[in-house]
């Protein structure tokens, strides 16, 4: 700033400073979605760099046929999916109160299962 006093007339001076002052506010104090100023900048001059055509690229579509992969291989490779139990709404409802009393409950023991809980 004091280069800008000695280089430009007062008026000048000031509206350089002010804008000079303005700016160093918002860099300083400006959030932007939880986030500093200066990244948004940073990610506007990124935005801006790159093209505004995006062109896919099939080399993966390449890539299978030059390996040219049966499906009997493919499907050795895959596992079967595991089969899920579905517990019942009472276990459920025992499950929430044990969570919910922080262990306190220990449940009940006459499912022949017994739900123990971890401190």
């Amino acid at each position: 700033m004091g280069i800008s006093y000695k280089i430009f007339d007062f008026s000048l001076f000031l509206t350089v400073s002010i804008l000079i002052f303005i700016i160093t506010i918002v860099f300083s104090f400006v959030r932007i979605n939880g986030r500093p100023f200066h990244f948004f900048v940073l990610n506007l001059a990124q935005t801006l760099k790159r093209p505004k055509l995006r062109v896919w690229s099939n080399r993966a579509s390449l890539l299978k046929e030059s390996y040219q992969i049966s499906e009997e291989e493919i499907t050795k490779k895959v596992q079967p999916p595991v089969e899920k139990i579905q517990p019942s709404l009472s276990h459920l409802a025992e499950l929430s109160l044990i969570v919910d009393t922080r262990g306190e409950y220990g449940g009940e023991e006459d499912k022949g299962t017994k739900i123990t809980a971890v401190r």
